[in-house]
């Protein structure tokens, strides 16, 4: 207690000091001091069926299943603060205690690398959604493959504490003042005409045929698109983020033959931010699901007159935080894929599935959610493909930074109670787009589409 007294003293007064500068939270900024009552609970008369054991120690606990959660490879919390201060992975799970199994384990996001605080408790909240996971994998007594989760080889003391916080001040005011000196990159919409299987998701690379830009007038970003052949005539869906109005709204211009783009028009608008316009078409009706996270639901729209006019269906979810949400159908069922930030987590780095007998639901989560935990492929980057590889994801790549760069996965496994996917590729932006992000890819015809941080 005395060895850990400085350290737990310094990352306590850190977390304060950001709390004043950035509004962190403090959740989980426990001191020694905090556990003393605890000791005073007595012991539960009858054996419980599951533990979870935090106290960070070889557990001796006499119960069927106990689960330990595992930081960067160690029992010990420290380890996860040594890896937030050294800029290494967050490497977080939980293990059986009986055999030191790995049930349920994934890499969380860093949205804030300068923040200690959010980074940390990021990281521990999302091992309350992948506790879920570990209990029903440890219920079904699973055989999981081993896995060693890499252990961070910084023991945190005060000086690093202080260290790492200089830094990152010293780093903010530098960025503060080149600001105005430095050309701002912002998020923009490409497209291109690439027939046969030339497309991203079938090589796996990004083909050198050159995109065609829209225009950056200064006062907008464009993102997420989502291209349409009706009739003959090509549209593409965007996230139009106007800056006076703070918030995004849903577009759409239509591409001509000659490669040139019409007029971009708002399509949806609604008093919170939209984004991602997942258009699709189902027996003969065009719909959207767009990312509606900022209102908490995830919404169903219906195409009154397409490719303008959108009325409000069906609210699918309520009371759910969803980023960026994919419908498909496979195996006689609706299934929907969505980045899912759940008790205050990062919606950067896990992904969730439910599935439908019908469109407008009742949908129903997969036991086994998030079914992927990864900062570097877990948030989905525009439709589902099947290919002679089979049915590929494109994900985001959200490291080292929010749509860094694009993952492949193929999925081998999807049905009511088990996902798997392997990862094929992870594809960076190409060096002469003079960008440093791309994080949506589509295709319909010959017609493919990308989004760039250019």
């Amino acid at each position: 207690v005395e060895t850990a007294a400085a350290p737990a003293k310094a990352g306590n007064l850190l977390r304060k000091v950001e709390n004043g500068l950035y509004h962190a939270s403090l959740k989980g900024a426990a001191t020694l001091a905090d556990f003393k009552e605890l000791a005073s609970f007595p012991a539960p008369e009858a054996v419980a069926d599951i533990v979870l054991d935090c106290t960070g120690r070889s557990s001796s606990l006499e119960s069927p299943i106990t689960l330990q959660p595992v930081y960067c490879g160690s029992l010990d919390e420290a380890a996860l603060h040594g890896a937030v201060l050294k800029n290494q992975p967050l490497l977080v799970g939980w293990r059986r205690a009986s055999d030191g199994a790995l049930l349920a384990s994934g890499r969380t996001a860093v949205v804030s690398p300068h923040v200690f605080s959010q980074s940390c408790d990021d990281a521990c909240a999302r091992l309350v959604s992948l506790a879920g996971r570990a209990l029903r994998m440890a219920r079904r007594d699973a055989d999981p493959a081993a896995i060693v989760l890499p252990r961070t080889d910084l023991v945190p003391g005060s000086v690093h504490f202080a260290t790492f916080a200089l830094r990152h001040l010293a780093g903010r005011v530098i960025s503060r003042l080149a600001r105005p000196l430095v050309r701002q990159q912002r998020w923009m919409v490409g497209w291109r005409r690439i027939p046969g299987a030339r497309s991203i998701i079938e090589t796996g690379a990004i083909d050198p045929a050159p995109f065609h830009w829209l225009p950056d007038d200064g006062k907008r970003y464009f993102a997420d698109p989502f291209p349409v052949v009706e009739d003959g005539r090509t549209y593409i869906f965007v996230e139009e983020y106007p800056y006076a109005a703070n918030r995004g709204i849903l577009s759409v211009f239509e591409v001509f033959d000659d490669l040139t783009a019409g007029p971009v028009r708002p399509v949806l608008e609604r008093p919170y931010h939209l984004s991602f316009p997942n258009v699709f078409k189902s027996d003969g009706q065009f719909w959207m699901v767009p990312e509606t996270c900022a209102s908490g639901r995830i919404e169903l729209y219906r195409a009154n007159r397409f490719p303008y006019d959108w009325v409000l269906d069906t609210v699918l979810m309520d009371g759910i935080s969803a980023a960026d949400t994919t419908l498909f159908q496979q195996g006689g069922l609706w299934w929907m894929m969505t980045g899912t930030g759940d008790h205050g987590a990062s919606g950067w780095d896990a992904l969730s599935l439910f599935f439908a007998e019908r469109l407008r639901g009742p949908w129903t989560p997969h036991p086994l959610n998030p079914v992927v935990v990864d900062a570097t492929g877990a948030r989905p980057a525009g439709w589902l493909v099947e290919t002679a590889d089979g049915l590929i994801r494109p994900a985001q790549n959200c490291v080292p930074n929010y749509g860094a760069g694009l993952t492949l996965a193929r999925i081998d496994q999807l049905d009511r109670e088990e996902y798997r996917e392997t990862v094929l590729s992870r594809i960076a932006p190409p060096t002469e787009w003079r960008g440093t992000g791309i994080h949506t890819v589509n295709r319909a015809g010959d017609f493919e589409v990308v989004d760039a941080l250019r």
